[in-house]
Protein backbone atom coordinates (compact mmCIF):
# COMPACT_ATOMS: atom_id res chain seq x y z
CA UNK A 1 0.00 0.00 0.00
CA UNK A 2 1.20 3.46 -1.07
CA UNK A 3 1.39 6.23 1.64
CA UNK A 4 -0.59 9.33 1.05
CA UNK A 5 2.21 12.10 1.36
CA UNK A 6 1.10 16.22 2.16
CA UNK A 7 2.77 19.47 2.28
CA UNK A 8 1.55 21.77 4.83
CA UNK A 9 2.64 24.89 4.90
CA UNK A 10 2.03 27.61 7.75
CA UNK A 11 2.40 31.21 5.98
CA UNK A 12 2.34 34.30 7.41
CA UNK A 13 -0.54 36.45 7.13
CA UNK A 14 -2.58 33.18 6.47
CA UNK A 15 -4.39 31.82 9.45
CA UNK A 16 -4.94 28.37 8.75
CA UNK A 17 -2.32 25.62 6.66
CA UNK A 18 -2.17 25.18 3.52
CA UNK A 19 -2.07 21.53 2.67
CA UNK A 20 -1.76 19.71 -0.14
CA UNK A 21 -1.50 15.71 -1.31
CA UNK A 22 1.85 15.23 -3.09
CA UNK A 23 3.96 13.04 -4.48
CA UNK A 24 6.83 11.36 -2.09
CA UNK A 25 9.34 13.19 -5.13
CA UNK A 26 8.33 16.83 -4.16
CA UNK A 27 8.30 16.47 -0.72
CA UNK A 28 12.14 15.29 -1.10
CA UNK A 29 12.65 18.40 -3.67
CA UNK A 30 11.31 20.71 -0.68
CA UNK A 31 13.39 19.42 1.82
CA UNK A 32 17.09 19.93 -0.34
CA UNK A 33 15.44 23.46 -1.43
CA UNK A 34 15.35 24.08 2.43
CA UNK A 35 18.41 22.35 3.50
CA UNK A 36 20.89 24.67 5.02
CA UNK A 37 23.85 23.75 2.27
CA UNK A 38 21.33 24.38 -0.60
CA UNK A 39 22.77 27.64 -2.11
CA UNK A 40 21.76 29.72 -4.08
CA UNK A 41 18.13 29.13 -2.64
CA UNK A 42 15.36 30.19 -4.72
CA UNK A 43 12.54 32.40 -3.65
CA UNK A 44 9.57 30.33 -5.07
CA UNK A 45 8.86 26.78 -5.07
CA UNK A 46 6.92 25.37 -7.77
CA UNK A 47 4.95 21.88 -7.49
CA UNK A 48 1.79 20.31 -8.84
CA UNK A 49 -0.41 18.58 -6.43
CA UNK A 50 -2.21 15.03 -6.55
CA UNK A 51 -5.73 16.70 -6.40
CA UNK A 52 -5.03 18.31 -10.27
CA UNK A 53 -3.51 21.84 -9.19
CA UNK A 54 -0.13 23.58 -9.72
CA UNK A 55 1.18 25.63 -6.50
CA UNK A 56 3.98 28.47 -6.81
CA UNK A 57 4.67 29.78 -2.78
CA UNK A 58 7.24 32.54 -1.83
CA UNK A 59 9.34 30.51 0.41
CA UNK A 60 9.60 33.91 2.32
CA UNK A 61 6.45 34.05 3.43
CA UNK A 62 6.72 30.50 4.64
CA UNK A 63 6.97 30.10 8.32
CA UNK A 64 6.76 26.50 8.65
CA UNK A 65 6.50 23.22 6.73
CA UNK A 66 4.82 20.06 7.80
CA UNK A 67 5.85 16.71 5.98
CA UNK A 68 2.68 14.76 6.44
CA UNK A 69 1.91 10.98 5.62
CA UNK A 70 -0.85 8.74 6.02
CA UNK A 71 -2.29 11.98 7.28
CA UNK A 72 -5.63 11.92 5.37
CA UNK A 73 -8.00 11.24 8.82
CA UNK A 74 -6.85 14.94 10.00
CA UNK A 75 -6.89 16.54 6.27
CA UNK A 76 -10.13 17.44 5.03
CA UNK A 77 -9.54 18.92 1.46
CA UNK A 78 -12.50 21.33 0.83
CA UNK A 79 -13.30 21.79 -2.56
CA UNK A 80 -15.99 24.42 -3.40
CA UNK A 81 -18.20 23.20 -5.94
CA UNK A 82 -17.09 25.08 -9.69
CA UNK A 83 -13.61 26.00 -7.92
CA UNK A 84 -11.78 23.18 -9.77
CA UNK A 85 -11.05 25.33 -12.96
CA UNK A 86 -10.74 28.81 -11.15
CA UNK A 87 -6.98 30.37 -9.62
CA UNK A 88 -6.50 31.69 -6.81
CA UNK A 89 -3.53 34.67 -6.10
CA UNK A 90 -2.48 35.01 -2.77
CA UNK A 91 -0.89 38.82 -1.94
CA UNK A 92 1.22 40.07 0.83
CA UNK A 93 -1.60 41.21 3.54
CA UNK A 94 -4.27 40.40 0.93
CA UNK A 95 -7.09 38.12 1.31
CA UNK A 96 -7.09 35.57 -2.08
CA UNK A 97 -8.13 36.63 -4.83
CA UNK A 98 -9.99 34.82 -7.21
CA UNK A 99 -8.75 34.88 -10.96
CA UNK A 100 -11.27 33.06 -12.55
CA UNK A 101 -10.67 30.34 -15.65
CA UNK A 102 -7.50 31.39 -17.23
CA UNK A 103 -7.24 31.14 -20.71
CA UNK A 104 -3.18 31.08 -21.78
CA UNK A 105 -1.55 27.93 -19.94
CA UNK A 106 1.69 29.25 -21.64
CA UNK A 107 1.36 33.08 -19.99
CA UNK A 108 1.28 31.56 -16.73
CA UNK A 109 4.21 29.35 -17.12
CA UNK A 110 6.13 32.70 -17.80
CA UNK A 111 4.61 34.19 -15.27
CA UNK A 112 5.58 31.05 -12.92
CA UNK A 113 8.71 30.71 -14.13
CA UNK A 114 10.08 34.16 -14.00
CA UNK A 115 8.90 33.84 -10.17
CA UNK A 116 10.98 30.33 -9.77
CA UNK A 117 13.76 31.38 -11.37
CA UNK A 118 14.93 35.24 -10.08
CA UNK A 119 11.86 37.34 -9.48
CA UNK A 120 14.86 40.47 -9.11
CA UNK A 121 14.86 39.71 -13.04
CA UNK A 122 11.59 40.53 -14.01
CA UNK A 123 10.09 42.33 -10.41
CA UNK A 124 6.24 42.99 -12.27
CA UNK A 125 5.92 39.97 -14.24
CA UNK A 126 1.99 39.74 -16.07
CA UNK A 127 -0.36 37.19 -17.52
CA UNK A 128 -3.86 37.81 -19.10
CA UNK A 129 -6.50 37.51 -16.85
CA UNK A 130 -9.80 35.57 -17.08
CA UNK A 131 -11.40 38.89 -18.74
CA UNK A 132 -9.17 39.20 -20.69
CA UNK A 133 -6.85 42.24 -19.55
CA UNK A 134 -3.52 42.67 -18.55
CA UNK A 135 -2.55 42.10 -14.77
CA UNK A 136 1.05 43.19 -13.65
CA UNK A 137 2.09 41.70 -10.09
CA UNK A 138 4.83 42.89 -7.61
CA UNK A 139 6.54 39.75 -7.55
CA UNK A 140 8.01 39.77 -4.03
CA UNK A 141 4.64 40.54 -3.11
CA UNK A 142 3.41 37.52 -4.25
CA UNK A 143 2.67 34.97 -1.32
CA UNK A 144 0.97 31.58 -3.48
CA UNK A 145 -0.81 31.40 -6.56
CA UNK A 146 -2.91 28.10 -7.15
CA UNK A 147 -4.00 27.08 -10.43
CA UNK A 148 -5.22 23.78 -12.31
CA UNK A 149 -3.28 21.36 -13.31
CA UNK A 150 -5.04 21.43 -16.91
CA UNK A 151 -4.18 24.82 -17.34
CA UNK A 152 -0.42 23.14 -18.30
CA UNK A 153 -2.05 20.70 -20.34
CA UNK A 154 -4.20 22.97 -22.81
CA UNK A 155 -0.81 25.01 -23.42
CA UNK A 156 0.84 22.22 -24.68
CA UNK A 157 -1.98 20.68 -26.98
Amino acid sequence: MAKHYYLQFIVRGDDKELTFPVEEKTCTRLQHILDPDTSPRPQFFWFDTLSARSVIINLDDVQGVRYLWEAWPYVHEEQLEGETEGSVLKLRDKVPLPLGVLEDGEEMKVFCSSLETDPKVQPFPSFVDADGELFQVRASEVVWLEVPKSLWTDARD
